[in-house]
């Protein structure tokens, strides 16, 4: 997510959701505050509207800290693409070779945070997830091998503007055994 700051007739703060954008504008008729500053991104828009729950807040480090907009100030990356969290609720049931359990995360969850809470229960489900930021990508894997091994994911619901669901490559997928030759004999092997 990128933060901008502008200058403007007063304070008010937009994210913009196809460029993961933050403008702050920033009142160019006087010095503001840190305060000031910190209201207007507590009440910011989303695509010009107000949103049904907040997306950010802003915390106060000095709230009497005068900011000149004229005087410029540097524009911020959080290094969070936008991309690398939910955009609406999701509950789903996650079943693998031990058993099942079902998830619930709020929109805004990020890909590390769903993997930590699935790692947290791999014992109950033999289930274990993986989280790549660099390539923006959760990875479900068993801890089972062969036709033993199985990962399933399955909607129970999904907020309207969610994306969870529709980004899964596949909602079930099974283990096959081995079956090699080794020296001319034909090995097969289960689990």
């Amino acid at each position: 997510m990128k933060i901008v700051f502008a200058s403007g007739a007063s304070n008010q703060a937009d994210y913009d959701t196809s460029t993961k954008t933050l403008t702050v504008t920033v009142d160019n008729t006087a010095p503001q505050l840190a305060s000031d500053i910190k209201a207007a991104i507590d009440a910011h828009t989303v695509d010009g509207s107000a949103p049904s729950a907040a997306l950010f807040s802003a915390t106060e480090g000095n709230a009497d800290a005068s900011f000149d907009i004229n005087d410029g100030i540097d524009s911020l990356n959080t290094g969070v693409t936008g991309g690398q969290v939910l955009k609406d609720d999701v509950v789903f049931e996650l079943v693998g070779s031990n058993g099942s359990e079902s998830f619930n995360f709020k929109g805004n969850s990020s890909g590390a945070q769903i993997a930590a809470a699935i790692n947290l229960s791999s014992d109950a489900t033999g289930v274990t997830a993986t989280y790549s930021k660099t390539d923006n990508k959760l990875t479900f894997n068993s801890s089972e091998y062969g036709s033993d091994a199985l990962v399933s994911v399955n909607i129970i619901s999904e907020g309207s503007t969610g994306t969870f669901k529709s980004s899964l490559s596949t909602t079930r997928d099974v283990g096959s055994d081995i079956v090699a030759r080794v020296n001319g004999i034909q090995a097969d092997g289960k689990g």
